[in-house]
């Protein structure tokens, strides 16, 4: 996205554009609307990721547990498929849609039995993967 910073001396104007993938600012001569001069400006993008609401979860008198899972992916991607490995090699694949920003979030159960250890999520998209892990003991 560029962001044009537009600048206005005599009137102490600021307006910022988004309009493409770069961002550059503009400054202008006043009303006149003369450039003055035009340089890049840093602009911040929110990156790939997967995470889980806990980074350890405890299965005890209560029973079940649920890891919400959530995250962002870049691109015109309306679903994710999110692979989860239990400490015991055994795979559960869910799927959830993306608003149209790229974010998602989906409930995975933990059933009270399940095994104690490590946890692997791997959320696939597009041509691309973010991964990320959580525990699992008994409490």
């Amino acid at each position: 996205m560029r962001t044009w910073l537009l600048l206005s001396a005599i009137l102490g104007i600021f307006i910022s554009i988004d309009v493409s993938v770069s961002s550059y600012a503009l400054v202008q001569n006043g009303s006149s609307g003369i450039l003055l001069a035009s340089y890049p400006v840093a602009t911040t993008q929110v990156q790939e990721y997967v995470t889980t609401d806990k980074p350890y979860y405890a299965l005890g008198v209560e029973g079940s547990a649920i890891a919400y899972i959530s995250g962002h992916v870049s691109g015109a991607q309306p679903m994710v498929t999110i692979t989860v490995k239990t400490p015991d090699s055994e795979y559960k694949n869910l799927t959830c849609n993306t608003d149209p920003a790229g974010y998602f979030s989906v409930p995975y159960l933990i059933d009270f039995d399940a095994p104690v250890g490590q946890y692997y999520i791997t959320a696939y998209y597009n041509d691309g993967q973010v991964s990320t892990n959580f525990y699992v003991m008994r409490g």
